[in-house]
C-alpha cells in the first residue's frame, strides 16, 4: 500500500513540476524547478484494477509522463518496496538528476517487482531534503497509506522547521477508503500541494494531465497590522491585526529598512488564527519595523508593516546606603520589564564584561554580592549576561571597607554564645575550630543571623578552640576575623 501511494506521489510531482514552480518561484523559471517522482512499490501493487495489476497501469502512465518530460528540467525518480519483503529501510534513488538516462530510466521502471511495505513517508522526506539546496516539487503514486509508524500528515511540518521547503502531490491509485484518503490528502495539501483521485486507467492518466497545470499561489489574505508607535526598550507590547490570520503566519520585528529574514529578527510571535500577539521590545533603542509574514508552507512574505519607536528605559536602581565589602545588596527598581535582565558590579567606568558579580534581576528586585574589596564601582542593570548584552542602567556605588568583629556574649559549658559583625552574606560562615586539626562547627550566614545578634556554637568536647568568621565569595573562601577560647 505504502509503495503504492509514494509511486502515486512520484507521477504526480513529475507531472506538476513540468507546468509550475513552487508558490515561491516565478512562472518563467518553472522549467528549471526540480522535481522528484516516487513510484510505490509495495506488495499491495499486485492488486489488480479492470484486470490489469497496478503497478503494470503506473508504469504505462509514468512512460508517458516521462516521455514529455522537459529536458532542461532536473528530475530524479525514487521507488520503495521493491527488494525487500519486510524492510521499512527500501528506498532507492533509481534516478538522479544528473544521471536520467531515459534508456536506462526505462529499464528500471519496468524492473520494478512489487514485494514489501511503503515507507512512503521517508521516502517523500528522502526526495525532499535531496532538493533542499533549491527546493522542489515531490509527485507521489501510490494505492495504499504508510506502513511504517510515520505521519504523512506531519512530515511538511517536520521539514519546514528545519528549513526544507517542498511541495507534494500526491495520487491515490485505487484507494477506496476515506481515512486512508485522508491520510493522503493531508501530505499533499500541508504541503501546499494537490491530491488527486484516481480508480483505473484512463483516471490515472487524466490524474497526471491536471496534475500538469500550473498551480496558481493562494493569494495571501488582506491584513491590516497596527499597535503602539512608541514602546520601552525590554518592554512588552502587543500588535493587532484584521484580516484571517492562518496558523503559521507570524508577526516579526525587525530593525527599520532590514529585511524580516530569520537571521534579523528581534521578536516574533506566531499567530495561531488569532487577532493579536505580544512581543517583546528589544534592549536597543531605535527605529523598528513589525511585519506579518504569511508563512503558507514554502512561501513565505511580507503582507503587512507597523513602524514603532523604541525609546531607552528610564529609571532608578535604589539600595541601602554604605554598604560593607563581602555583603549582599539588595536592588530594587519600579522596573516592569518582562526581559531577561541581569545586575552586575564592575569598577567604576569598566566595561559590563569584567564584571566582579552578577545576579538575575526580576519583578524589580535583585541581590547581588559586592567584592571583598572596597571603593567605588558601577552597579549596571544589562539585558542579559551575554558578551552582546545591552547596558541599559548604570549608577556609580560606593561600597564601605570591610568591618568584621566576633566576641564572645557568654559560655555555658561547651556551648558559645558568639556575638558578630560583618557582611553577612549568602555562603558566609562563622565555625568553631579546634586548634591543631580542621574539624569545624557551625552554621552558614544566609540572611537568619543579622548584624547584632548572637550566634550559638557547641563543642564536642572541652578543649582550645578558634572560632572563625569565613566569607565564600563566589568558592573563594577567605578568613575575614577570628578569636580563641578555652572551653574547660
Amino acid at each position: 500500500m505504502k509503495y503504492t501511494y509514494l509511486f502515486s506521489m512520484m507521477f504526480m510531482s513529475l507531472a506538476f513540476a513540468s507546468n509550475t514552480p513552487p508558490a515561491n518561484v516565478p512562472a518563467n523559471v518553472a522549467a528549471n524547478v526540480p522535481a522528484a517522482i516516487i513510484v510505490d512499490a509495495s506488495n499491495s501493487m499486485w492488486g489488480q484494477v479492470n484486470g490489469v495489476a497496478k503497478i503494470a497501469t503506473a508504469k504505462t502512465a509514468l512512460q508517458q509522463l516521462l516521455h514529455n518530460w522537459p529536458a532542461n528540467r532536473p528530475l530524479s525518480v525514487w521507488a520503495y518496496g521493491h527488494r525487500s519483503k519486510s524492510s521499512c529501510d527500501d528506498i532507492e534513488q533509481i534516478a538522479t538528476p544528473d544521471n536520467a538516462d531515459p534508456a536506462a530510466l526505462k529499464r528500471s521502471i519496468l524492473a520494478l517487482s512489487p514485494k514489501g511495505r511503503t515507507p512512503l513517508t521517508a521516502a517523500v522526506e528522502q526526495a525532499a531534503t535531496s532538493m533542499q539546496a533549491t527546493g522542489g516539487t515531490v509527485i507521489l503514486l501510490t494505492d495504499g497509506i504508510e506502513s511504517c509508524d510515520r505521519d504523512p500528515c506531519a512530515l511538511a511540518a517536520e521539514l519546514q522547521a528545519k528549513g526544507i521547503a517542498f511541495t507534494a502531490h500526491v495520487v491515490g491509485f485505487d484507494i477506496t477508503n476515506e481515512r486512508d484518503k485522508s491520510q493522503l490528502s493531508c501530505l499533499a495539501t500541508s504541503s501546499g500541494g494537490r491530491y488527486f483521485d484516481a480508480g483505473n486507467e484512463q483516471a490515472l492518466l487524466d490524474a497526471l494531465e491536471q496534475a500538469q497545470q500550473p498551480q496558481e499561489p493562494a493569494p495571501a489574505p488582506q491584513i491590516v497590522l497596527s499597535g503602539a508607535e512608541q514602546v520601552v526598550a525590554t518592554h512588552r507590547f502587543t500588535l493587532r491585526w484584521q484580516g484571517q490570520a492562518q496558523i503559521e503566519d507570524k508577526v516579526v520585528l525587525v530593525p527599520l529598512g532590514v529585511a524580516p529574514s530569520p537571521g534579523n529578527v528581534v521578536a516574533e510571535a506566531k499567530t495561531y488564527g488569532r487577532s493579536e500577539a505580544e512581543l517583546l521590545a528589544p534592549a536597543q533603542p531605535g527605529q523598528y519595523q513589525a511585519h506579518y509574514v504569511f508563512d503558507s508552507y514554502n512561501r513565505r512574505e511580507s503582507i503587512a508593516t507597523h513602524t514603532l519607536n523604541v525609546v531607552p528605559l528610564t529609571a532608578t536602581l535604589h539600595w541601602q546606603s554604605a554598604p560593607m565589602a563581602g555583603s549582599e545588596l539588595t536592588v530594587q527598581s519600579d522596573i516592569q520589564s518582562d526581559a531577561e535582565l541581569s545586575l552586575v558590579l564592575v569598577e567604576h567606568g569598566q566595561n559590563r564584561l569584567s564584571a566582579s558579580s552578577r545576579a538575575s534581576f526580576a519583578n524589580g528586585t535583585g541581590k547581588l554580592r559586592l567584592s571583598n574589596q572596597s571603593g567605588e564601582y558601577d552597579v549596571i542593570l544589562v539585558s542579559n549576561w551575554h558578551a552582546n548584552a545591552e547596558e541599559l542602567i548604570r549608577q556609580p556605588l560606593t561600597i564601605q571597607p570591610l568591618q568584621t568583629q566576633l566576641n564572645v556574649a557568654s559560655i555555658q559549658g561547651q556551648t558559645l554564645h558568639i556575638e558578630w559583625q560583618g557582611p553577612g552574606a549568602e555562603g558566609d560562615k562563622i565555625v568553631l575550630v579546634a586548634k591543631g586539626n580542621q574539624d569545624s562547627w557551625g552554621g552558614a550566614l544566609d540572611g537568619d543571623f543579622p548584624a547584632g545578634t548572637t550566634l550559638t556554637l557547641t563543642a564536642p568536647a572541652p578543649g582550645q578552640y578558634d572560632v572563625l568568621y569565613i566569607s565564600d565569595y563566589y568558592g573563594n573562601q577567605t578568613e575575614l576575623a577570628r578569636i580563641s577560647v578555652d572551653l574547660p
